[in-house]
């Protein structure tokens, strides 16, 4: 499975690394970071406006691009129809 990670998935106090360290974690897991692409960009103009939050928006365009499952726990989310997958269970 391909998931794209909704940082808000996680709280503040859930992180225990700082930005810093977690991107050369994440490379170390095997973990790959998602480019953003003009397509992306331009198919956030096609979605309705379920959600305000423009990055929000943004990973709604790739996860349904990709595909992935996006992995959030924003359940404004639901209403696009992408892949999602609930962070909180």
């Amino acid at each position: 499975m391909r998931l794209l990670l909704d940082s808000h998935a996680l709280a503040r106090h859930d992180m225990l690394l700082s930005a810093a360290e977690a991107i050369p974690w994440a490379e170390q897991s095997g973990l790959e970071f998602l480019p953003i692409h003009l397509p992306h960009l331009l198919a956030i103009e096609q979605l309705p406006l379920h959600h305000r939050d423009p990055f929000a928006r943004l990973l709604v365009a790739q996860a349904m691009a990709g595909p992935f499952t996006l992995l959030s726990a924003d359940g404004a989310i639901r209403a696009y129809g992408c892949s999602l997958q609930d962070a909180r269970s």
